[in-house]
């Protein structure tokens, strides 16, 4: 079973001679009724066959806090999600706009005494309202 990491700072590096990124990160954990910092190191490798299932235990279980100061430290680093993956934040925006710009569609074709976009005829100014 994999403890809980409470991460309290984390960095990412870029690493141009590896083509990746260095992550370090300081860990906080309560340890007899007293709290403990400790530098995370390297993950340990084993071996598996070709065509092997991944193991049952993860690597490491982040705490959100944790997760968050990863990806915080990732972003600063320059990372970005892949396209078409975006964060369900980034998507509400995206949703806002699209539905903001419908807005302005209806307002700009009403004015127009249109219905639609292939179709604008001579401009109403009395249906304008400024």
């Amino acid at each position: 079973m994999s403890a809980l990491l409470h991460i309290e700072e984390a960095r990412a590096i870029e690493n141009l001679a590896a083509g990746g990124y260095d992550i370090q990160a300081l860990s906080y954990r309560h340890a007899g009724g007293a709290g403990v910092f400790g530098a995370l190191t390297a993950p340990t490798i084993h071996s598996v066959a070709p065509g092997e299932m991944m193991p049952p235990e993860p690597m490491m279980t982040l705490t959100h806090r944790g997760a968050q100061a990863l990806l915080d430290a990732l972003y600063k680093a320059g990372l970005r999600p892949s396209s078409g993956e975006v964060s369900s934040g980034h998507a509400a925006e995206v949703a806002a706009i699209r539905a903001h710009l419908d807005d302005m569609r209806k307002l700009a074709f009403h004015a127009f005494e249109s219905q639609g976009p292939d179709s604008p005829m001579p401009l109403n100014l009395e249906k304008m309202v400024i």
